[in-house]
């Protein structure tokens, strides 16, 4: 592996192999700012455990981590996370593909493939002034998956604000195992406070999600501020199939998008800790979502016990406008 703390590095065209049942399993872990990472071949083998929230507060196992350094870059690497053979994920295990604490930072042109048994991450993001920019990801689960997530720092370190999500191309499979009490859950894109400060300023477009599931969402924006969705292709196959889901955000533009979304609310599914409810739906607003414009967008919702809904706002929203949808 690479550990770098010295500020103005250059890692650059290294091939990293890491294999190991238990530890820390980090490809590239970055700790200055000023850092460029381009052009590696990252493969980790690592155990999928819980997070250790008493000490640095990420997963075990990562491809490529930067750390309370800014102005990084993270370009066009391959990287491969999987959960070693043979090992037994923890309830809670969590996987990486790449993880930012960091403001100024790019993360472009990377391609990322995660596969393990728990909570699996393509790109995990905490910070101001970020770009996640052209980066294919591909995510296996049992349990769970995320493709791209971004978030503010529960300790306020790290807000999240001014993130632009662009251009990327995200794969994400997720099937329940009889295993797992809680039911397998897949996201494409999500904007959350997670804990912290609200998420302020949020840009998602152009990106291409794909995803299959017992429960999808194309998109979460959960506790967030002047969040823009504009032209995404958003595909989501599961028994409940959300396209777009919107909570306890305010000024929302949803606009211009293509969603898909088969459903299939004749079979149950299993107990989903989730703020926005499972449902078949193309947009879903839950309550707060005050102050939001869909308008222009391309939706194409249908369940096999015909309860879709192609935009379903529900109650205590305020100022909502709703326009030239194709529906």
């Amino acid at each position: 592996s690479i550990e770098n703390a010295a500020t103005n590095a250059i890692i650059v065209n290294n091939t990293i192999y890491m294999q190991q049942a238990t530890g820390i399993t980090q490809g590239i872990k970055n700790y200055a700012g000023y850092t460029l990472i381009r052009a590696n071949n990252v493969t980790v083998y690592g155990p999928c455990v819980g997070i250790d929230w008493n000490g640095e507060a990420i997963a075990n196992t990562i491809g490529i981590v930067t750390l309370y350094g800014d102005n990084v870059r993270i370009l066009n690497n391959n990287i491969k996370v999987f959960q070693t053979n043979g090992t037994t994920a923890e309830a809670y295990g969590t996987t990486d593909g790449i993880d930012v604490r960091g403001n100024r930072v790019s993360v472009l042109n990377n391609n990322i493939e995660v596969n393990a048994q728990v909570y699996t991450y393509g790109i995990n993001v905490m910070g101001e002034k970020l770009k996640i920019q052209n980066n294919t990801i591909n995510l296996k689960s049992e349990r769970y998956v995320a493709g791209i997530q971004a978030g503010s720092d529960y300790s306020g370190i790290y807000n999240c604000k001014n993130v632009n999500i662009t251009n990327n191309k995200i794969t994400g499979i997720a099937n329940k195992t009889s295993k797992n009490a809680s039911d397998a859950v897949a996201y494409g894109i999500i904007s959350s406070s997670m804990g912290g400060s609200m998420c302020e300023k949020i840009k998602i477009d152009n990106n291409t999600v794909d995803l299959k599931s017992n429960v999808g969402y194309g998109m979460e924006i959960y506790t967030c501020i002047n969040t823009n969705i504009t032209k995404n292709n958003i595909k989501v196959d599961a028994i409940y199939a959300t396209g777009i889901g919107v909570s306890k955000s305010i000024n929302n533009n949803i606009k211009l998008n293509n969603i898909t979304t088969h459903g299939n609310s004749l079979k149950t599914i299993g107990a989903v800790s989730e703020d926005i409810e499972p449902a078949n739906a193309g947009i879903n607003l839950d309550s707060g979502s005050h102050y939001t414009n869909i308008t222009n967008n391309k939706i194409y919702s249908d369940d096999t016990n015909n309860t879709a809904k192609t935009v379903n706002v529900k109650a205590n929203n305020n100022d909502i406008l709703i326009a030239n949808n194709i529906v």
